[in-house]
């Protein structure tokens, strides 16, 4: 009786294990699958934060901008600032571009961008100089009817983008309250 129930609990062990592995390679599949599928919705796919020399966040219609650019050793700095500016706040900023994200875009029917948020001027604007001497753009627009997200124009693209309304949210707070003490 004793090895019955012995040899019956090997099996049952041995199926756990079994499925516990199967269960972790299905995890890992999937979690791998959400990388590469998050990188595809990047507003900036292949941007590192490393990429960036400076980057200005504004808004025109406020006559408001906030700079943040990097030293010769690196380190990020406030140049239109007189205060200390938090670093590591800087570089969260940095991320929060790098890691923008967007739902879809909308080929616009006609030049008539007013039906998406734009007037004479973008509500507000990220520029990002590059090490390379290159450079990237966002002008964001109004928020699409159920408030998930601001419609954006990126660089050059003719498309119009849904971006993710979390992080924008975020920059904007950042260009209204910059991190400087």
């Amino acid at each position: 009786m004793n090895r019955r129930t012995f040899f019956i609990l090997l099996v049952i062990f041995a199926a756990l294990v079994v499925v516990t592995i199967v269960q972790e390679q299905q995890l890992q599949q999937d979690f791998t699958n959400s990388i590469s599928e998050m990188n595809l919705l990047r507003v900036f796919p292949g941007l590192a934060v490393l990429d960036i020399q400076a980057l200005r966040l504004s808004s025109p219609a406020e006559n408001q901008s906030f700079i943040l650019s990097r030293d010769t050793s690196g380190q990020w700095i406030a140049p239109d600032s007189s205060g200390t500016l938090d670093t590591n706040a800087a570089t969260t900023i940095a991320r929060s571009i790098v890691l923008l994200t967007y739902q879809r875009t909308i080929m616009p029917e006609n030049d008539d961008l007013s039906v998406y948020g734009f007037g004479e001027q973008a509500s507000f604007a990220v520029e990002i100089l590059l090490t390379n001497g290159d450079g990237h753009a966002l002008a964001v627009g109004g928020l699409n009817s159920t408030g998930s997200g601001y419609y954006a124009l990126v660089d050059n693209d003719p498309e119009i983008y849904l971006v993710d309304r979390g992080a924008l949210d975020f920059l904007i707070t950042q260009l209204r309250t910059p991190p400087i003490t």
